[in-house]
């Protein structure tokens, strides 16, 4: 049997795997190949799955990479199939939990040397470190902190901030980058945010978060401040509006080796950024 590819079942088992992590193309392909019924070469991919020629042999490789498309070998050339989806659902979930055990290992390791930049600190926690219950303040510090970065800054925008300061931050960050100033940014994945990947792409390394809601909030910092922020409400959509600032350069540095961490954890980026600018 051969799916066709406007369906409304196509459509919906499409959105299933992008929120799984795969791109379009990757999608696509995928389906058309398990609902084939039988190996297809690239120029059948193309033709059921709608991706220009050109692009179906590198969306392709990216499968077998994964190991969700196995290639066969014919006198016809390459064709391929797809592994069964509970095959690719089991590879996928050991996926996640080797990275969430990460990301409890990278949790551990962040309160170990945030307890030790404590302990070797001479000065006052509660004078080094403001306590921010107010989204205003959290908005003004962003600016702040983005205007008086001079070498280098990482931030994760959450959607809350994104949705209402999301283009004058990427204007801000434009500045910074003209000045030479390194930018690493971390986003959470999602359509809506097309024109953000696709710009912030252009001036920073960019970090695409895919697995649910991040683990911490709001984060931004250059080589002194710090402003982290963590959830303050729900409802109706997650508001991290509740903060923590510093101007203490070793409470600063562990904050952001947590914050780096975090960001590295995800590797769809790449191939995520390349879809977004293909489809352009």
């Amino acid at each position: 049997m051969m799916i066709k590819m406007n369906t409304s079942l196509q459509k919906k088992l499409l959105k299933i795997l992008e929120e799984l992590g795969f791109t379009q193309n990757e999608a696509k392909i995928y389906l058309v190949l398990f609902f084939s019924g039988a190996p297809l070469n690239a120029s059948e991919i193309s033709n059921y799955s709608n991706v220009p020629r050109p692009n179906v042999y590198e969306t392709i490789n990216k499968l077998i990479e994964k190991g969700f498309v196995l290639k066969e070998a014919s006198s016809r050339g390459g064709r391929y199939v797809a592994i069964i989806p509970q095959e690719m659902l089991d590879m996928l979930r050991k996926r996640y939990e080797q990275r969430l055990k990460l990301i409890d290992e990278t949790i551990l390791q962040f309160k170990e040397m945030l307890n030790r930049s404590l302990g070797e600190s001479k000065l006052s926690a509660m004078s080094t470190i403001e306590f921010i219950n107010d989204e205003e303040k959290i908005t003004r510090i962003i600016g702040e902190v983005l205007e008086s970065a001079q070498s280098k800054l990482i931030t994760i925008i959450t959607p809350d901030v994104l949705e209402i300061e999301g283009k004058n931050i990427v204007r801000m960050l434009r500045r910074l980058a003209k000045r030479n100033v390194d930018i690493t940014v971390g986003i959470k994945t999602n359509d809506d945010y097309k024109y953000y990947v696709r710009e912030l792409s252009k001036i920073s390394t960019l970090y695409l978060w895919t697995y649910g809601e991040l683990p911490l909030g709001c984060y931004i910092a250059d080589d002194t401040n710090c402003l982290v922020t963590l959830v303050g409400k729900w409802s109706p959509i997650v508001s991290y509006n509740v903060g923590i600032f510093t101007g203490n350069p070793l409470y600063t540095k562990s904050f952001g080796y947590f914050a780096q961490k975090l960001l590295t954890l995800t590797t769809q980026e790449i191939e995520i950024v390349k879809e977004i600018r293909r489809r352009r």
